[in-house]
């Protein structure tokens, strides 16, 4: 080998180095293979960046939500209506689509934003820093849902290009549901983002705020209605008074009480005379005739009239 062609293969050695110097210094970096949005990687831009979330829904029916940083962990809803945010499921939103990837097996994509409904996309995400918007993700049509091969098709104001994402990798953003054409019809409701312990305060306790009970039966129907002082009143039937709300309520419907200025207790003489009912029998081993009265109607042997013990008539002297 002559000095010329050592001259030559170090001059292509050196080119390829330089090719491939060049290539390292512009392309991808390890771990950036398939990122949906790249240009925010380039430029080091992390969840904590990000300040505002806006989630515009142009389809089925429009609807706005907007989120705004209060400080490192804590987000609060602007829009719709103010209210405390979620900061776990708005954190999430934006860790999703920071970390977002592309997929190409079986999302049967074209360069036709129309064809995967992204000319006219029906929600589109915008991710800021203060007042300046950092990036869009616009998202179309959504294909068949299958477990774990459902695409979401987007793409982005720095890329015009369609994509797929796949659905579960946008969970905090949109709803399992089976049954959609596009991904406006799976975006979380304002409700969605509320953090959970702010419901469990706003939980009543039914006795707390009701005001009337109204139970109707087959042959009955009973009306309780609640006293300034706290207590329960009967309406229906008229004259029962104040109610045992523990105990009354199911008794009355199933065995409605007179009124209570009929009802008197075993220890109450029974106002007026009353003759009771008679019976007679005649002892088999005996001419006399013993009186006995039947059991009372009602409950068991008590009875509103005072009991008298059973007597035995005078009988004429034989002659």
């Amino acid at each position: 080998m002559n000095l010329k062609t050592t001259y030559w293969l170090f001059g292509i050695l050196m080119l390829v180095l330089a090719v491939a110097a060049v290539s390292l210094m512009t392309g991808s970096k390890t771990g950036e293979e398939g990122l949906l949005l790249t240009n925010l990687r380039a430029k080091n831009v992390q969840a904590k960046d990000v300040t505002r979330v806006t989630i515009d829904r142009k389809q089925p029916t429009p609807s706005k939500l907007v989120f705004v940083r209060v400080d490192k962990d804590r987000w609060r809803l602007q829009e719709p209506y103010p209210a405390q945010a979620d900061g776990t499921q708005v954190e999430r939103i934006v860790t999703d689509l920071l970390n977002a990837r592309t997929e190409t097996k079986g999302a049967d994509l074209t360069s036709n934003p129309a064809a995967f409904g992204l000319d006219q996309p029906a929600v589109s995400v915008t991710l800021a820093q203060g007042d300046d918007p950092l990036v869009t993700v616009h998202l179309g049509k959504v294909s068949a849902f299958s477990a774990g091969n459902s695409f979401v098709y987007v793409n982005t104001s720095a890329r015009k290009e369609p994509a797929a994402l796949r659905r579960s990798d946008l969970g905090a953003l949109l709803r399992d549901s089976p049954n959609a054409d596009t991904a406006g019809e799976l975006v979380r409701a304002p409700a969605d983002f509320l953090p959970k312990e702010l419901l469990l305060a706003h939980v009543f306790t039914p006795a707390d705020v009701v005001r009337s009970v109204k139970v109707k039966g087959d042959k009955a129907e009973v009306v309780l209605n609640k006293t300034s002082a706290g207590t329960w009143q009967y309406e229906k039937p008229a004259g029962y008074g104040e109610a045992d709300v523990e105990g009354d309520l199911a008794a009355a419907v199933a065995t409605p009480r007179p009124p209570a200025s009929s009802r008197c207790s075993p220890r109450s003489p029974r106002s007026g005379p009353a003759r009771p009912r008679t019976s007679s029998r005649t002892s088999p081993t005996s001419s006399s005739t013993a009186w006995t009265r039947p059991p009372p109607p009602g409950r068991g042997s008590r009875s509103c009239a005072p009991t008298r013990p059973p007597t035995t008539p005078r009988r004429s002297p034989r002659r």
